[in-house]
């Protein structure tokens, strides 16, 4: 199931359009992790769970779910300058070339400021601004 089908049988559509644009910053960036680690995959399993339960959390506890998961743990540079996912997707950041990405113990951006783009794109969503 895509995870757009999950937000929809969720009920919440404003999601869809935050969860997949944030998505869309990390595409590309899952042919260096480990596949249990790829943003999509891990985005689906937290989204299955919420299906299996029959509702998403309030909009502040699934921004700060989604900023926790494992690949917001993972920093990216090429050629000293280090990628910054809520600024330049990936695939801009990469250009095509090979990345050093490594696993780092904090996230970067922080877990605020992941959870804070997140519930904007969700309130601009919601707003159709």
């Amino acid at each position: 199931m895509t995870i757009a089908l999950f937000l929809d049988g969720l009920t919440e559509p404003a999601w869809r359009t935050a969860i997949l644009q944030w998505l869309a910053q990390y595409e590309g960036l899952e042919r260096y992790l480990w596949q249990d680690d790829d943003p999509v995959v891990q985005v689906q399993n937290l989204l299955a769970r919420y299906a299996d339960e029959g509702h998403l959390p309030d909009a502040e506890q699934l921004a700060t779910e989604l900023s926790e998961l494992p690949h917001c743990y993972y920093k990216a540079s090429r050629n000293g300058v280090r990628w910054d996912p809520l600024s330049q997707t990936f695939a801009d950041f990469s250009q095509g070339e090979i990345v050093d990405v490594w696993s780092w113990p904090h996230p970067e951006p922080t877990t605020e400021a992941v959870q804070s783009w997140l519930l904007l794109k969700f309130c601009q969503a919601q707003t159709g601004s």
